[in-house]
C-alpha cells in the first residue's frame, strides 16, 4: 500500500505567534510608547511583544567574548548587512579584523526557538535586511503592523502605559547600545577597548588608519552605513540615533537580564561580498606613523569601503593621503596603460 500524508487539520490550533519589536518600529509608534505598542500586538492576538534589546543583549555579550578570545587588533563590529558589504566590498582584507555576528532580530529570534517549550511563530517588524534568515516566519515593515492595527480598530494611544496583569518582558539593558553595540563601559572593563564610531559616508581613511596602527579600539560603522537596528531611520540625525531609542527606555539593569544558559551561536561566517575592479583604492600609510615602521611592520591596506557605486556623498571627501602621482584607483595593467596620457613629444 503507498503512504499518503495526512490532510492538514484547518481546526488544529496554530503554534503561538510572538512578535520582535525592531528599534525602527518603536520610533515608528511615537508619540505612543513602546509599552503602548507592545498592549497593541498583544491585543491583536500575539501571544508576547519581544523588545529589541533583547536581540541587541545577546550581540552584544556574543562580541565581548569574542573579543575576549582574540589578539588582532582593531575590531570591527559587523552584525548589520550594511556593514558587512561596506567592509568587504572588494575582498577578505578585513576579514581577521571582523567580528562577524547575527543581526539582532536574528539573534532574538534563535533564542526564543531555543527557549521555547513548543513550536512558535515569529514575526519581526522593522526593516532590518537580516529578516530573511530561517529564524523568522513572517516580517512586516513599521508601517504595514502600524496600518494593520488601525484596521483592527486598536489605537495605539489608547493602550495602557504600564503593564499590571502580566510580567512583560524586560526592557533593560546591561551589555549592549540599541544594534548590538557593547556599552563603552562593559567593553572597558572586559576588554580594554574603546569603541570609536564612524560618522559620514566616506569613511575609509578612518577605518584604514585604526588598521595600520592596529589601534585598540571597536570600530563601529553601524550608524555610517543606515543600520536600522541602531535607530538610525530616515529624518533623524545619526549621531543622536541611539540616544533617541535609549530616550524610550528604562533605566540600564545592573546585571544582565537575558539568561545566557542555552543561547544558541551568535557567530557566522564572514559573507562573501562580489569584488570589482573599480573598488580598489589604495590607501597611503597612516599619518603620525614613521613611514619606516609601517614598511616594516604593517602591510599595505587596501581601502575596501567605498561606498557603493553611484552613491552620492553626502560629505566631501577627505584630502589625499597618497603622494602626489601616486595612483588612486588599481586596475589590470593594461587599463592603466591605456587610460595614461602619451609621453609628451620633444620639440
Amino acid at each position: 500500500m503507498s503512504s499518503t500524508t495526512p490532510p492538514v487539520d484547518p481546526r488544529a490550533p496554530l503554534p503561538p505567534a510572538v512578535v520582535i519589536l525592531g528599534n525602527d518600529a518603536q520610533l515608528a509608534a511615537r508619540p505612543a510608547t513602546p509599552v503602548q505598542l507592545a498592549h497593541a500586538c498583544l491585543a491583536a492576538g500575539f501571544r508576547a511583544a519581544i523588545p529589541a534589546s533583547w536581540g541587541d543583549e545577546l550581540v552584544a555579550a556574543a562580541t565581548l567574548g569574542v573579543i575576549e578570545s582574540r589578539s588582532v587588533r582593531p575590531v570591527i563590529h559587523c552584525a548589520c548587512p550594511h556593514v558587512a558589504r561596506r567592509m568587504l566590498a572588494v575582498g577578505t582584507e578585513l576579514a581577521a579584523n571582523l567580528v562577524s555576528l547575527v543581526a539582532p532580530p536574528v539573534a532574538a529570534a534563535k533564542y526564543l526557538r531555543s527557549h521555547a517549550t513548543e513550536g512558535i511563530r515569529v514575526t519581526y517588524v522593522g526593516r532590518c535586511p537580516a529578516a530573511s534568515d530561517d529564524s523568522i516566519d513572517a516580517r512586516l515593515t513599521p508601517e504595514e503592523l502600524l496600518a494593520q492595527l488601525a484596521e483592527r480598530g486598536i489605537d495605539l494611544l489608547d493602550q495602557p502605559e504600564v503593564f499590571e496583569s502580566v510580567i512583560p518582558p524586560d526592557r533593560r539593558r546591561h551589555y549592549s547600545l540599541p544594534g548590538g553595540l557593547p556599552a563603552p563601559e562593559q567593553l572597558w572593563n572586559r576588554t580594554g577597548l574603546r569603541v570609536e564610531t564612524l560618522s559620514g559616508d566616506d569613511f575609509t581613511t578612518d577605518v584604514a588608519e585604526r588598521v595600520l596602527s592596529r589601534a585598540d579600539v571597536l570600530i563601529d560603522a553601524a550608524l555610517a552605513t543606515g543600520c536600522v537596528c541602531s535607530g538610525a531611520i530616515r529624518g533623524a540625525p545619526a549621531a543622536d540615533a541611539r540616544t533617541i531609542v535609549a530616550s524610550l527606555e528604562p533605566p540600564r539593569s545592573p546585571t544582565a537580564v537575558i539568561e545566557e544558559r542555552g543561547t544558541p551561536p551568535m557567530e557566522v561566517p564572514i559573507p562573501i561580498v562580489a569584488r570589482t575592479v573599480s573598488d580598489l583604492a589604495i590607501v597611503s600609510p597612516s599619518r603620525g606613523l614613521p613611514a619606516s615602521r609601517v614598511e616594516r611592520e604593517l602591510p599595505p591596506v587596501l581601502a575596501i569601503l567605498q561606498p557603493p557605486t553611484g552613491a552620492t556623498e553626502a560629505h566631501p571627501r577627505r584630502p589625499r593621503l597618497t603622494p602626489p602621482g601616486s595612483p588612486v584607483v588599481a586596475g589590470p595593467p593594461q587599463a592603466a596603460s591605456a587610460a595614461s596620457p602619451p609621453p609628451p613629444r620633444r620639440r
